[in-house]
Formats: C-alpha cells, sequence, structure tokens
C-alpha cells in the first residue's frame, strides 16, 4: 500500500500528486509515506506501529497531543496524514487538531488529513470530532480487514 517508485512517480500504480512525492522526498525512508499516530497507550501504539509499518508507511509516534503537535509544526506539515486518538493526558486530541489547524491556516500549509482514532462511537463524539478540525473517525479497536 505505502511503496513508491521514484522513477515512474507511482505508488501502487498510481500516479503521485504534487504534495505526496514532496513529502516522501522529505522523509528518512525515501520509499515510505510519513504517518503520523497519536496514541497514550503503548499497546495501542505498537498495534499501529505494526500494521502501518507493514503496510511500508514511515510511522512516527507521539504519546500526547502536546508531543504531536510539536512534531506536526517542527516538521511543518510533514505528515501525508495524522492518525489522532481523541482521549489523551497532557493535551488531547480535538486541542491538538484544533492546535495544528491554527498551524496550518498561518503558515499557508494544505491541510493534513486527521482521522480521530479513538474509544469514543457515539454520534456527539464524531460530531465533536468534525468540529475540531478532523476529517474522518474511527472508533477503535482497530482490526485488519
Amino acid at each position: 500500500m505505502g511503496s513508491y517508485d521514484d522513477d515512474s512517480k507511482l505508488i501502487d500504480g498510481r500516479v503521485l500528486e504534487d504534495r505526496e512525492r514532496s513529502l516522501i522526498c522529505r522523509t528518512p525512508n525515501r520509499n515510505a509515506i510519513p504517518i503520523l499516530v497519536v496514541e497514550d497507550d503503548k499497546v495501542n501504539r505498537k498495534i499501529l506501529h505494526q500494521y502501518l509499518s507493514r503496510a511500508g508507511f514511515d510511522v512516527q509516534m507521539a504519546e500526547d497531543g502536546l508531543q504531536a503537535l510539536n512534531m506536526y509544526t517542527e516538521n511543518n506539515g510533514l505528515y501525508f496524514m495524522v492518525y489522532m486518538d481523541c482521549v489523551m493526558p497532557i493535551m488531547n486530541g480535538f486541542d491538538a487538531c484544533r492546535e495544528i489547524r491554527t498551524h496550518e491556516r498561518k503558515q499557508g500549509l494544505q491541510l493534513t488529513p486527521v482521522v480521530a482514532l479513538t474509544g469514543l462511537a457515539d454520534p456527539n463524539d464524531y460530531t465533536e470530532c468534525i468540529k475540531a478540525g478532523m476529517n474522518e473517525h474511527m472508533t477503535k479497536p482497530v482490526t485488519r480487514a
């Protein structure tokens, strides 16, 4: 899923957009697309890292929203996608996403997709995720299709 062919500018047979090529060229592993996973639970971080790494992504991990915000702003929108837990210590995912969106607006960056990855499954939780600036909502536990 995440393999990149530098010569043909293709990823799994699909022509890459300029943003995707730019992201790949700025990552340590030039053959992988960078994804940020924000999860406070150590076991969940390990499982998500394994799933996404095996799919060929360059997975970077944050343990809370503040760490994620710092990683995101220091790398100035490096990530192709962010998977964000909502309920975490220090800074929750809702606030972290709002801060990421503020940073993107101030810097004139293209919006990075942020997917809520949470145990919150109520329809009101979905609405809260969207209001915080997240693009989608997935509930845990995560299973492989």
